[in-house]
Order: structure tokens, then sequence, then C-alpha cells
């Protein structure tokens, strides 16, 4: 009558693809959630607080505490302690320790405690507001990010040892995240990416929350590169090993094998023209060439060990450490030139711009953003102030700039528009 809404759960509601434990007029519940005493039959405010500790587990990991059958899980919350996953940050591994304590007597005394754990850390996401002047920022709910990619043109993922965390600046929050921890991650075209996990190459979606595995290795993969005239071709790299597939089909079709024996190999890219560029570093810093085949076509010679290779136009920006500092060099693979990038400090990570097939973007420890055109001469696009570091990695979607920061040792993310091009 008063035009209020309210919702009870009296037990008999069930979620389609949950199991229940009981029928109606005994006890009742998804067992995923029931906190030990109350298979039992025992209840308690510490019962709800179990409950809320399973739920922060599954946000935090994608996945409930304990699988398995009714009967199987009911087991395990009496007597599994839950794997909590030790690259959360201590706050949140000390949060879901207590709320999933198996005697609630041990557990928190009411949900303010909860509360006061969140605040003092600072753990609720901060919306991201587009700006022109001094930088917005999102905490990833303080968990170490590894790097942060571009996806499609209007955000970016953080990758996280525990997933990874999806930011839009169309509505300015975080919009979701992607239940699959990942190592690394590549934009193949323009609503699709990949990712790799262990020895697992999965794809994602522009959008969707679930990575579909489409290939997987014996080894872990190290890293990966598509061809960019035809992205059903895909080289990745397991230590020493590269290895080239078709993904056209629905099984993976191995186009080619080639082990570089003797080379500690590194980051590898695919040219405009479809060969593969890996950097390999034993018994000196090289890039070789590779074409359709996976035969060496030529080999150029490095000036410092390779931590990443990026197309650039027809050619490469390679990022080389030189005497302990990492620099931004231009490598042109038909004449085996190798050429440094003038930069203001210490080289951060570098980027591509969508916008611009000739021109690059790197991301300085000073926190200067560079745009070096075709011709090699550096124009600063952004300058961060040194304090909102230090600055970890550098994403460019459609008319953002974004920067991954670990001021006062938590992740952030900083955004700014992307400056148009003279």
């Amino acid at each position: 009558a008063d035009g209020r809404v309210k919702l009870a759960d009296f037990g008999i509601s069930q979620a389609l693809d949950l199991a229940r434990l009981t029928g109606a007029y005994t006890m009742l519940g998804t067992p995923a959630y029931l906190a030990p005493e109350q298979i039992s039959g025992q209840f308690s405010a510490g019962s709800d607080l179990y409950a809320l500790g399973v739920i922060l587990y599954e946000t935090l990991h994608g996945r409930t505490p304990f699988e398995g059958s009714p009967e199987e899980i009911a087991l395990q919350h009496l007597n599994r302690p839950p794997a909590i996953h030790p690259d959360l940050p201590a706050r949140w591994i000390e949060i879901l320790a207590a709320l999933l304590e198996k005697d609630p007597a041990r557990r928190p005394a009411d949900a303010s405690w909860v509360i006061d754990r969140l605040e003092s850390a600072n753990q609720v996401p901060i919306e991201i507001q587009t700006t022109t002047s001094t930088p917005s920022t999102a905490r990833c709910l303080g968990v170490e990010a590894r790097s942060i990619v571009a996806e499609g043109a209007t955000g970016v993922l953080v990758l996280t040892p525990v997933g990874l965390f999806r930011f839009r600046q169309s509505n300015a929050t975080r919009s979701g995240i992607v239940h699959q921890p990942a190592t690394l991650a590549r934009p193949t075209g323009r609503d699709t990416l990949h990712l790799v996990a262990g020895n697992q190459l999965l794809e994602l979606l522009d959008g969707e929350s679930e990575a579909r595995a489409i290939l997987r290795q014996a080894e872990p993969i190290d890293d990966l590169g598509f061809n960019r005239s035809s992205e059903s071709w895909v080289t990745v790299r397991t230590g020493s090993t590269l290895w080239e597939y078709d993904l056209s089909d629905s099984a993976p079709r191995l186009r080619w094998r080639r082990d570089l024996p003797g080379a500690a190999a590194g980051p590898m890219a695919r040219l405009a023209d479809g060969r593969v560029a890996v950097a390999t570093s034993a018994p000196t810093p090289l890039v070789q060439l590779l074409d359709s085949t996976g035969a060496t076509g030529r080999t150029i010679p490095l000036p410092g060990p390779s931590e990443r290779l990026i197309p650039v136009g027809a050619g490469l920006v390679g990022q080389i450490r030189v005497n302990g500092r990492s620099i931004a060099y231009r490598i042109d693979p038909e004449s085996s030139t190798v050429e440094p990038l003038a930069g203001p400090a210490e080289l951060v990570d570098l980027a591509a711009d969508p916008a611009d097939s000739h021109s690059i973007i790197g991301l300085f420890s000073s926190g200067e953003i560079v745009r070096w055109t075709s011709s090699g001469e550096p124009t600063i696009l952004e300058q961060f102030p040194v304090d909102e570091g230090p600055f970890l990695g550098l994403s460019i979607s459609g008319e953002h700039l974004w920067v991954l920061s670990a001021r006062n040792d938590s992740m952030w993310l900083l955004v700014r528009p992307n400056p148009r091009r003279d």
C-alpha cells in the first residue's frame, strides 16, 4: 500500500543451478552457504556472518569455498578449512578467516566488525570520474595487480592473481569481475581478448564474465602473439619453444613448432606482414625474425635484454634493459637497425595507440606519458605527479589513457583523456 516492496526467503525458494539440502518443513537452504552449526539444526546471528563470509569468498575467488554434492559440501563445512588465496591482501584474508570460523563463538560478534575492517582498509572500490585536471582514481579491491590491458574502445581489464577487474569509462564505475586469474592478456580484434592462465589459452568476448578455453599446452604458456592479417593464427611460447596453431577449426591445428636451443627466449610479437619476432638473450641479446614456416629469416643484435616487443607500423618498438635501466628502442626489421627513443626517465611500460598504427606511447617512472611518432620525435602528452606513483602499467582504450599505480601500497587506476594528435 505504501509503494514499498519487501522480499522474504522462507526457505522454499531456490536458484535453478543450486541444490537444496532438504525439503519443505525441514531444515532448508543451499548447502554452499550454510554455517556448520546449521547442518546440525543450530542457528544464531553468527550463522548469517558465516554466510556473508561465503559470499565474500565467492566474490574474490569466483567460486564458493566448498563444492560437490550436498552431502559432500556439508561435511566440508563441518571439517575442512577454506582454501583462501594467499595473494589476497592481508586484510581480506583476516576478514574471510574470521567469518568462516567453524565455531560460531570465534566469529565476529556482529557485522560492525566487518564494516570497520573494510572502512579502515579503504577496500570499497572508488568510482572513476572523467577529468581534465587532477587524475581520479579507483582501487582494485586492494588486490595486487599484475598488468593492465585495453578491452574494446571504452574500458580496461586489470589482471590480478584472483581474477580480472573490469573498468568502464562510460559508466564511471568498476563494472564487473571476470572470475579468471590470468598472467597475461592480448587484444585480438575489436571485441575479443585472449588470456593466458597456466598452460591454457582462453578467449574472452567483450562484456562477458566467463572466458572460454581454446588451447591447452603441456607446459605453462609464457607469451603469445596473433597474426593481424589472419586472427585465427596464434603463436605461443612455452620456455624456449614456439608453437603456431590455426584456431579456425573446432580443434586447434599445429602449423609449425620451433625450438630455440641454447637461447633464453623472451617476449615475442607479430609483425604486420605476419612474421614472428622473438627476443632471445643467450648467448647475446637478439631479435629473431621467423617466417611463415617458423624458420629464422634474420637476426638483429640488441643493446641489451628485451622486456617487451610491440609491433608499430611495419616495425617494432622494444623495451630494452641497458646498464640496468629500461629504455625504448625502435627496431627496423628491414635495415636491422636499432635506435633509442628519447625519454625523460626510466621507461615503465609501452602501449600502442589504437588510433595511429605508426605511433607508440610510453609511461616513465617520473610520471610523464610520451608519444613517439614515426620520426622518433617525443611529445609529452601528460604529466602525473610523482607522488601518484610508483607507476606500473599503461593502456589506451578509445579516448582515454589509463595508468596503473601502486600509490600508498594499494592498486589504483589513473585515467585521463587521450590528447588529440597534432
